[in-house]
């Protein structure tokens, strides 16, 4: 029978391990800043910045927020205090970018731009997310430019996509460096690689193909070694498309409109690993592109081998974030016995909630470690 890919297992690992690294900076002086910059007031852009509040509190890094007012939703509320900075007369602005104005979009684009570059300026600050979509009108590619390469956690930048683009195989984890890939489609490939679901020589069906996601996912996976077919909400015979693949990486956000537009068992074939990116919700809780009870029977058909090596305890939920890399919680359904392992069993789901969320937080973490690391080299 198949099993459950938890984040949970993975996410707790990362985090001791970050910890650790992060109070080996302490030590020396440094303490590992993220800079969160939120424009307005989205309810889902503040449970995320919460909760990556949270994470980055549990593993030692230090958190500064920047709230920009987009003219229309105001700046809504601010967490701690821990170098935060609201600009456009909604609290003690950043620089003086403060005029207790109430600004259209090019007033705050110019507020946004002002702070990004003071905080790109700062050597205390070693990583900076923007929070996207940003409102209509303003210029994203005029604000992501304003963020150097090597604070760019997110890996959204012109040179950090074009070394993902480049690059043909994958450093190892520990290698260092500022290079870093988009956190969400980094976690996809972490939680195949934990879950020992071999990537080389195997046939991977993306369904997706932002820049945020589907895109670096299906080069992640080429680099490891996977024959990579990309699909979208658009592909003829999508189905049989994803039925055909070893690995299904589900990105598109198909079930937008409603769990009844789950991908169902009929996208899904005996043994294969499905990693299941989106995050929808409804009153009833948050939910993916992938039905995963109907994924699990799927994959689980009788007589497949296993796709892996060792076995320890699945784990339980995880916790993570709210919003576009938001999962938290748990998913009723069974496995072997009462969890499976990493190994000894046929295919693999991640479940909504449950999957990526923790994981795609914890690599962002990983990622401001490794740039406060490598300040600390060059500086």
């Amino acid at each position: 029978m198949a099993r459950i890919l938890y984040g949970k297992p993975l996410a707790d690992e990362m985090a001791a391990a970050l910890a650790e690294r992060a109070r080996r900076l302490a030590s020396s002086g440094v303490t590992p800043c993220l800079a969160v910059v939120r424009v307005g007031g989205r309810s889902d852009d503040i449970a995320y910045e919460s909760s990556i509040a949270k994470r980055a509190d549990s593993v030692g890094i230090s958190l500064r927020r920047v709230v920009v007012d987009d003219g229309v939703d105001g700046c809504g509320g601010l967490g701690s205090g821990l170098g935060d900075g609201v600009i456009n007369g909604c609290g003690a602005g950043l620089g003086s970018g403060s005029d207790g104005s109430v600004g259209q979009n090019n007033s705050s684009e110019k507020k946004l731009l002002a702070a990004l570059r003071e905080l790109a300026a700062d050597p205390g600050v070693h990583g900076i997310l923007l929070f996207r979509p940003l409102p209509s009108g303003m210029d994203e590619a005029l604000a992501l430019a304003a963020i150097p390469a090597e604070k760019d956690v997110d890996g959204v930048t012109q040179t950090q996509m074009a070394a993902l683009y480049s690059m043909k195989k994958i450093p190892p984890a520990d290698a260092g460096g500022n290079i870093f890939f988009p956190c969400t489609a980094e976690a996809a490939v972490r939680l195949l690689d934990y879950w020992k679901v071999p990537v080389a020589g195997k046939s991977a069906c993306v369904v997706g193909r932002s820049t945020v996601i589907g895109k670096p996912a299906a080069h992640l996976l080429l680099a490891q070694g996977a024959t990579v077919t990309v699909c979208h909400s658009g592909t003829p015979e999508l189905a049989a498309a994803t039925r055909g693949a070893d690995i299904v990486v589900a990105a598109a956000g198909l079930a937008r409109g409603g769990r009844g537009q789950r991908m169902g068992a009929e996208y899904f074939s005996a043994g294969q690993a499905v990693v299941d990116v989106a995050v929808n919700a409804d009153g009833d809780g948050l939910y993916g592109d992938v039905d995963t009870e109907a994924a699990l029977e799927a994959v689980s058909a009788a007589g497949v081998g296993g796709v892996g090596e060792r076995a320890e305890s699945g784990g339980a939920a995880g916790d993570g974030g709210v919003g576009e890399r938001a999962e938290n919680g748990g998913v009723g359904v069974a496995c072997v016995g009462e969890r499976a392992g990493r190994g000894g069993a046929a295919g693999g789901v991640s479940p909504v909630p449950g999957g990526l969320g923790a994981v795609t937080t914890l690599v962002l973490m990983e990622h401001v470690i490794r740039s406060a690391e490598m300040a600390g080299i060059h500086g």
